[in-house]
């Protein structure tokens, strides 16, 4: 069985289900998970300038939707940033090691390294001591046995030629044989040329001259029952192995190593972060960097809308704001001095009104740079991009607009995303912009005494991503007390009930991809499946009897 339908197959073959375009599902490229490979890329980087401590803290507060990605990171198929990450992490990883479609499983012992070279000069790692690997091709088992590049045996499952064809080559590279006659100043580039080399050459991997390799793979009939031997290779029956074979890593240098002192791997080359998707967010400001940003732009609103006062101050005293490369890393550079410059002519001109817009001003605010000049002639641009997004200063049209709820309250709409007000409750008619709070779990008041700090109810939402983990609060909504409590795996929650622990290990909405491949034989419309959000919100109104 492919190993990829292992990873969906008990849920795809209930008899309750039926499965439908499952190969397009499961191609090679829905298991990069792109969204959590980001998130491993720019805390590699994190942790470059902070260290393993302060990574591994970070990692906690960082979700992906509303899940955290500590759930994305167990149980995501692991590619090297994602192993690198769970290494420091201290978690155990796959053994798995995949050279062109071929799944090599190590099994643990005790090996020493040693420095070899290129023709090209590249450095290289080579293993000695015996070690046997068993490994999975086109879903077909075996394992060979080798000690550095002299490998001994080679046994697979019956299977036809090509299987054979393509697994000789992975074999031989994964033993790094004859790396030193190759021309590579990459390992990744050592690996291509490699495959291409041994390609050429199978027959000196089983130890036979070319003609006679030929002759027995064209005799060879895949229905005779009888073990076939080519060289040192045979083609047998029942070959099976526990493919989780699982070890702990640990970092030296810039090398992770096994509890055997073998060599792993080394720490994946990360010199910047991703920019993530908006579906990512974390309340750490060190991290703001890797931010999308619409949530960059949302995140610091949130933040300064509290300190108004301060923020008006600081304007009045020529203090700008001081997250200011964040900011204009996403800001063409030709175009950066007149952003700055406008917004600080915008600033100033808006606190010396009868009615100053505090929205305004604090928009404004956060594009006014720091420690730049301003140029003797007034700015002249209104108009600029922020990283995808389109921005106009007078906040009528683009991606940032301001809106009137009533005669005296308005609203900051990012891509039509309500993000903050002037007032400190929103308006009935946008109660569910906010909702329930993905991560905001609401309890009934049993003990009318309970001393808790009130909070009001958009207050605590607004501000979730600064609330400390399992922190509770007495709030309202609409009319009913409630207990608040921090819970960054509520919707995670949820979202595994609706799904019957199910994870899908896909770039794209693993409810949108479940969607397509899986129907029930007795018709549901998939359509009516709620979000974990829109449950919790639908739990609240149930139990606030609202209508």
């Amino acid at each position: 069985m492919n190993e990829d339908f292992l990873l969906v197959s008990h849920v795809l073959m209930q008899p309750s289900f039926n499965a439908n375009n499952i190969g397009k599902f499961l191609a090679l490229g829905h298991r990069k998970n792109e969204e959590i490979t980001s998130v491993c890329i720019s805390m590699l980087h994190y942790n470059s300038l902070y260290g393993i401590q302060d990574t591994i803290e970070t990692l906690k507060t960082i979700t992906i939707g509303s899940i955290s990605t500590e759930v994305f990171i167990r149980d995501t198929y692991e590619n090297k940033y994602i192993k690198a990450i769970k290494a420091l992490k201290g978690d155990p990883v796959s053994s798995h090691v995949e050279i062109r479609n071929v799944i090599f499983h190590p099994v643990p012992t005790n090996l020493t390294s040693q420095m070899s070279t290129t023709a090209d000069g590249y450095n290289y790692t080579k293993m000695y001591g015996n070690e046997k690997v068993y490994f999975i091709v086109k879903g077909v088992k075996g394992y060979f046995s080798h000690n550095a590049d002299a490998i001994s045996e080679i046994k697979i499952n019956k299977c036809d030629p090509n299987t054979i064809k393509v697994m000789l080559p992975s074999v031989a590279t994964f033993c790094c044989k004859n790396f030193e006659i190759l021309k590579a100043k990459t390992y990744t580039k050592l690996q291509e040329k490699s495959i291409i080399y041994w390609s050429k050459n199978l027959h000196d991997i089983v130890g036979v001259q070319e003609k006679i390799f030929n002759k027995l793979l064209i005799n060879y009939d895949v229905s005779n029952e009888d073990d076939y031997n080519i060289g040192h290779m045979t083609i047998t029956s029942g070959i099976d192995f526990q493919e989780n074979i699982e070890q702990r890593l640990y970092l030296r240098g810039t090398s992770f190593y096994t509890a055997q002192n073998q060599w792993y791997m080394n720490m994946p080359k990360v010199t910047e972060g991703k920019t993530w998707s908006e579906k990512i967010n974390t309340p750490n400001r060190r991290c703001w960097q890797y931010l999308h940003p619409k949530v960059l732009l949302k995140n610091i609103l949130r933040e300064i809308v509290q300190i108004i006062p301060q923020i008006i101050e600081n304007i009045k005293r020529d203090i700008w704001f001081v997250d200011h490369k964040i900011i204009l890393s996403h800001i063409i550079p030709r175009h950066r001095d007149g952003v700055v410059q406008k917004a600080r002519v915008l600033c100033k001109q808006g606190i010396i009104i009868d009615q100053p817009n505090s929205l305004k001003i604090l928009f404004y605010y956060i594009f006014t740079g720091y420690n730049l000049p301003l140029r003797d002639r007034p700015a002249t641009i209104t108009t600029f991009r922020f990283g995808e997004i389109q921005i106009d200063f007078n906040l009528l049209r683009y991606d940032a607009i301001l809106k009137s709820l009533d005669e005296r309250n308005n609203a900051l709409y990012i891509c039509e995303k309500m993000i903050i007000t002037e007032k400190t409750d929103l308006p009935r008619e946008d109660i569910t912009f906010v909702g329930l709070s993905k991560n905001i779990e609401l309890y009934a008041i049993t003990n009318r005494s309970c001393n808790l700090p009130y909070k009001p109810y958009v207050w605590i939402v607004l501000n979730a991503n600064m609330i400390p983990e399992k922190t509770k609060f007495l709030t309202n909504l609409r009319g009913q007390d409630y207990i608040a409590k921090k819970n960054s795996m509520f919707a995670s929650e949820i979202t595994r009930t609706m799904k019957r622990n199910i994870v899908v290990e896909s770039f794209t909405s693993p409810t949108y991809d479940l969607a397509e491949i899986i129907s029930r034989k007795r018709k549901i419309d998939l359509e009516s499946c709620v979000d974990p959000s829109e449950s919790a919100a639908k739990i609240a109104k149930y139990s606030t009897g609202s209508s």
